[in-house]
């Protein structure tokens, strides 16, 4: 491949999947995630799976394939038996028994479907769309608080926006239940349209950033804020110090944030980060770990994590979700699921780093190192119907895509 003016090489891989059916496909599967989000109800999950279900018929009627490395199905095929087990295990328990053929199918559809219907810009450029457009809807709202749009009443988030000068705005949450969903969407569609950017350079790319970049502020999510910087970081590693600084960036970071979870933890102590605001995280991730040892090979199941560790937390916090995706994984599925999980993922970033040649890639990696950085504030793995999880896995599928046809030369 020929470097372009850029610094990047044109991106080809995948040029042959994407066709107009096979995006349309790519959509739904997108918009019924988005659903979960806006409505977290039970008819809304269960639409939202048999959306997915439908998707695997589709996928198989018309004779596909799916194409996976061994290093990314057998750890998922490990966690998948894991949830097997708990739910022949556990037959009363509604909740996981609703939630293993969920993660299995939704794993199935984000990982290894999509990312082989469609091509990476594609991906790309609609979280581009997308996010630009929620921002717009989403706007009006944080001054007036709500308003209509026809039937649909759009409305902002209660609390306000803390700002230096006297100026009042709501947190956007635009047709999300709340910000911090908004917020994790709007991290895939900030990176996106810098990847956008980097391809086009119009005034079209200049203000969708824009409006990404304003929607992911005006959510106040701090933990899609830090992912997102992570992403940005990375993404300029690779345009101007290339593969070596892409690496050095990445395993830094990685390495900053277990030693940061630790010292939460506090099995590695740091006093600067016992100082900090965690707004009760710090309790409820020591309380899941207590849990954790209790049950450490198989973990509790993919049931309701608040009451697996709810007998561990002290105060108001006690029956809360984990809010952090590492601790809820090692809380379902053990040692052998979390460490499984580790795995997969760390070792589909080390091979991705090394096969890198282009803009797109950069950026759908920059998206996968990013989500996986906002799951060590948020409870939402790469499991499960919600868009955040449909984003970091369409992410892992397409970097191990990328792995693939590197191999294939």
């Amino acid at each position: 491949m020929n470097n372009n003016e850029d610094g990047f090489n044109e991106g080809t891989i995948s040029k042959k999947s994407g066709s107009k059916s096979e995006f349309l496909i790519f959509l739904i599967g997108i918009f019924s995630s988005i659903l979960v989000f806006i409505n977290p109800s039970n008819p809304v999950f269960g639409f939202s799976a048999i959306v997915l279900a439908l998707i695997v018929v589709w996928f198989i009627l018309l004779g596909n394939k799916l194409r996976v490395q061994k290093s990314l199905f057998i750890p998922l095929a490990i966690i998948w038996s894991i949830y097997f087990y708990h739910w022949f295990m556990s037959p009363t328990d509604i909740i996981a028994n609703i939630r293993t053929p969920v993660y299995i199918l939704s794993t199935i559809v984000w990982v290894l479907i999509l990312p082989q219907l469609i091509n990476s810009r594609q991906f790309i450029d609609s979280l581009s769309v997308l996010g630009s457009i929620f921002v717009l809807v989403g706007l009006p709202s944080i001054v007036t608080g709500r308003y209509l749009i026809g039937p649909l009443e759009i409305t902002a988030f209660h609390s306000m926006i803390d700002f230096p000068i006297s100026i009042e705005l709501y947190k956007m949450k635009s047709i999300f239940a709340n910000p911090n969903s908004f917020g994790v969407f709007m991290l895939g569609s900030v990176l996106s349209c810098v990847g956008y950017y980097i391809r086009q350079r119009n005034l079209l790319s200049i203000i969708m950033l824009f409006l990404s970049s304003t929607g992911l502020f005006l959510s106040n999510s701090r933990g899609a804020m830090i992912g997102t910087i992570a992403g940005i970081f990375i993404i300029i590693s690779y345009m101007y110090g290339g593969p070596f600084i892409l690496r050095l960036v990445t395993i830094t970071g990685t390495l900053a944030s277990i030693v940061f979870m630790l010292s939460v933890l506090r099995i590695l102590p740091i006093p600067i980060v016992e100082t900090l605001d965690m707004t009760g995280r710090d309790q409820i991730w020591r309380g899941t770990a207590r849990a954790i040892l209790d049950r450490l090979v198989l973990g509790y199941g993919p049931g309701d994590t608040g009451n697996y560790a709810e007998s561990y937390i002290q105060g108001r916090y006690a029956g809360l979700q984990p809010h952090n995706s590492y601790l809820r994984l090692f809380l379902t599925t053990g040692l052998i699921g979390g460490l499984s999980y580790l795995i997969m993922i760390g070792k589909t970033a080390l091979d991705t780093m090394k096969v890198i040649s282009d803009s797109t890639e950069v950026v759908i990696f920059a998206i996968f190192c990013a989500i996986l950085v906002n799951q060590v504030f948020a409870g939402d793995s790469l499991f499960g119907l919600s868009s955040s999880s449909a984003i970091g896995a369409i992410a892992l599928g397409f970097s191990a895509k990328f792995v693939r046809a590197h191999l294939q030369g």
